[in-house]
């Protein structure tokens, strides 16, 4: 006798593990202060922010601590894995400082980052230098020759445009705001493109007549100059073709002719001509008033004649008097009514 025996099976679906986002790795100096604690974790949540923004997390980020013995230390680390960002001076002089030719680290001083001036926040910053690091993995920085610091403009205009990125994304601000705040700085120089460029690392180039504007001028002109590319040409170019190219050729200044078929000094007759005749744009407000009519039934008063009472209540009720359940409601003639009423 064959017995044929049928087993039920229950499939049961198991779930792979889910790993967290990769996040850059970290390196926060040991000696931090509660309150450079509080910082720190908000330029770590800027960066890592940042980080998946731009798909790049292959990098070390540096927090160290507002002193002289923190930025030390952190010129110390960065210097072990092979990632030179200047000085300790400049690092404890500055606010945060990118890689700008291999994209391996970035540091960042646990200080808090509000300058409204330049409408610049920690997350501002933060994309900013990112965005250095991410113009090394397209390739725009790696090639160390041919007039880089001729095209500093460049790199730091669009690292510019993608750290207010997130304000005009957020509706913090909008477009014509920043170039209306940026436009107050950069118009303090008439210096070329090629010569604010050069100003980065060359103090005896003169942009400003007043010092103190020197570094706002600087960022300001660039940014202006990169965004305005981006409506001429398109964003794509200005943000990712144009590094591709000059990491290709070698050449940053060759690279731009490359990529948006004008020279440099080209453009800059363009923008000079752009920033001289931007007005900020009138904008109109229609209001408009929707009128509501409601049709109330008017409150009849109380009756009294010959045949007809009406309640004390009644009346104090229709003179829009509050009385509370119980109350009892008494009434006086005044004196000139009394020949009339009673």
């Amino acid at each position: 006798v064959l017995v044929a025996i049928i087993s039920t099976c229950s499939l049961v679906a198991v779930s792979q593990p889910v790993h967290a986002a990769a996040e850059p790795t970290f390196v926060v100096d040991p000696n931090l202060t509660s309150t450079d604690q509080t910082y720190a974790t908000q330029i770590r949540t800027a960066i890592t922010k940042a980080a998946t923004e731009y798909g790049y997390t292959g990098f070390t980020a540096v927090i160290y601590a507002p002193t002289s013995e923190g930025a030390t230390w952190a010129y110390n680390e960065v210097n072990s894995i092979s990632c030179p960002l200047g000085s300790a001076a400049s690092m404890l002089s500055g606010t945060a400082t990118a890689d700008v030719f291999l994209g391996r680290c970035m540091v960042f001083k646990a200080v808090p980052i509000s300058y409204p001036n330049v409408a610049k926040d920690t997350e501002s910053v933060a994309f900013h230098e990112m965005f250095h690091l991410a113009q090394a993995s397209r390739g725009g920085l790696r090639a160390q020759r041919a007039r880089f610091d001729d095209m500093r403009w460049m790199y730091e205009g669009t690292a510019e445009v993608a750290g207010y990125q997130p304000q005009i994304t957020a509706g913090k601000r909008t477009q014509d705001e920043l170039i209306a705040l940026m436009r107050v700085d950069a118009t303090r120089t008439s210096s070329s493109l090629t010569q604010v460029s050069n100003a980065w690392v060359d103090n005896s180039i003169l942009l400003v007549s007043d010092d103190r504007y020197r570094n706002n001028a600087m960022y300001s002109r660039s940014y202006l100059a990169a965004y305005y590319l981006t409506t001429i040409s398109t964003k794509d170019k200005v943000m990712n073709d144009y590094f591709a190219e000059a990491g290709r050729s070698g050449d940053h200044v060759a690279a731009f002719s490359t990529t948006f078929g004008m020279t440099v000094s080209e453009y800059d007759a363009k923008f000079s001509a752009w920033l001289t005749a931007w007005t900020a744009p009138i904008t109109t407000t229609t209001t408009t008033t929707t009128t509501t009519t409601a049709t109330v039934a008017p409150k009849v008063a109380p009756t009294v004649s010959t045949k007809k009472a009406a309640t004390l209540k009644s009346v104090a009720v229709f003179g829009k008097m509050t009385v509370p359940s119980g109350a009892t409601v008494t009434a006086v003639v005044a004196s000139s009514s009394k020949t009339i009423c009673r």
